[in-house]
């Protein structure tokens, strides 16, 4: 959150000479790795390389899809000595290429505008993600309309409403579970 932060002042900094603001992504999962250097004599690198690093780097890129800033794994969600001091939401499953489980995701926010409406819909979102993995997508697309009649701008909340739209409309096929797969970075 203080990396969030330090964008945030830095941006405001950016706003007032008339720069157009940096944004970022972070994506933050959990396991082993191995940590190495690489190279010759002349040029070596230190690199990390392990399935986490993998993962992380693609929940990196899904905060571009979701609309968030910060994307954290279930297994760093879990632990969190203390998930009440953070703003956060269910995003649902997602699977990375090349691997058959599944990571579910949260979205980690801050206490800033932005942050405070998807706090107050928090209740809605997560009624809404319920309906939406029971296959109920009338009853999610109305809930995840009412969260963008309250915050036009939450890119999550649009994503799952255009989806429900969408999956209103055609036969859905009975092991559909509704994971995001995820072929890039």
């Amino acid at each position: 959150m203080d990396i969030k932060k330090s964008i945030d002042i830095y941006n405001a900094f950016r706003a007032k000479i008339g720069y157009e603001p940096v944004t970022i992504g972070i994506g933050i999962h959990s396991g082993p790795m191995m940590l190495g250097t690489i190279g010759d004599h002349r040029r070596l690198d230190g690199t990390v390389i392990s399935d986490a690093v993998n993962t992380a780097s693609r929940l990196e890129g899904l905060t571009k899809l979701y609309g968030g800033s910060i994307i954290i794994s279930a297994s760093i969600f879990y632990a969190l000595q203390d998930p009440s001091q953070y703003f956060y939401r269910f995003l649902g499953l997602v699977q990375v290429k090349g691997k058959r489980s599944t990571v579910p995701i949260y979205e980690i926010f801050d206490d800033s505008e932005e942050g405070k409406k998807k706090q107050a819909t928090k209740d809605d979102f997560e009624k809404a993600m319920q309906q939406y993995f029971r296959k109920d997508f009338k009853e999610a697309s109305s809930l995840f309309k009412q969260i963008l009649e309250k915050n036009n701008a939450d890119k999550a909340a649009r994503l799952f409403f255009n989806r429900c739209e969408e999956y209103k409309h055609k036969v859905i096929d009975s092991d559909w579970d509704g994971v995001e797969t995820v072929f890039t970075k």
